[in-house]
């Protein structure tokens, strides 16, 4: 963020942000204004960000005070990305899985958040729009990541390793728990599942590391063959 003449405003950060013209922030301050708690200050237009939905659009919204007097205010203001979404990889191939699958992407995608987050957030929700669909969502200022080579490449990535995979298997059983908080049934089949199926569980994950060791070689060879 930075303080312009117009007031507070997104920083102009090349291949991060890219203004929109203005026709368009106008269109989309007024046709998602009724999603947010308050007046949207500034919209930029994100770029390079996601993974799977690396090529989907996405914009961020600042939203505060209209009257924005300046530091003081600033706990007033907060950030919503809107997203366009897709139907998730999964669902082609177990498109009758479930009865849920057949919300929009991004009304899917809103309901599972809403049911497996701890405390909702400030925005949630999803929209139709120019033939799309997307997911609005609060930003957070906080964001924690674990690089790749503090577990591989520590002082015991072996137990580096295992240490973070039960943290992982942890965090998503909490996630999945949180669900259905009607009973512990899902809890228990669960555990009733990996007792039997530990076994098979472990040949998969040898047999997808094994793919995956055999990749990066080809990968490699690939690279050295361009050079």
């Amino acid at each position: 963020m930075q303080w312009t003449d117009r007031g507070l405003r997104f920083a102009d950060l090349p291949n991060r942000f890219e203004r929109v013209n203005p026709v368009t922030a106008e269109a989309l301050m007024h046709d998602y204004r009724p999603y947010v708690d308050d007046h949207i200050i500034d919209v930029v237009k994100r770029l390079g960000a996601g993974t799977g939905s690396l090529n989907m659009q996405r914009y961020y919204l600042l939203v505060g005070p209209a009257d924005l007097a300046g530091v003081a205010d600033l706990p007033l203001c907060h950030l919503v990305e809107v997203k366009q979404q897709r139907a998730a990889a999964p669902i082609h191939y177990f498109p009758e899985l479930s009865p849920v699958n057949r919300l929009s992407p991004a009304h899917l995608t809103a309901v599972c958040q809403r049911r497996t987050q701890r405390r909702a957030d400030l925005v949630l929700d999803h929209a139709y729009r120019d033939g799309a669909d997307w997911l609005l969502r609060s930003r957070h200022h906080a964001r924690v990541g674990i690089d790749p080579e503090t577990i591989a490449l520590g002082h015991k990535p072996g137990r580096q390793m295992r240490d973070y995979a039960k943290a992982c298997g942890e965090a998503l059983a909490l996630l999945h728990a949180r669900g259905d908080r009607r009973s512990t049934r899902f809890e228990q089949a669960m555990t009733d599942a990996l007792a039997r199926e530990a076994s098979s569980l472990i040949s998969i994950g040898e047999a997808y590391a094994g793919r995956t060791e055999q990749d990066t070689r080809l990968l490699k060879e690939i690279m050295a063959d361009r050079h």
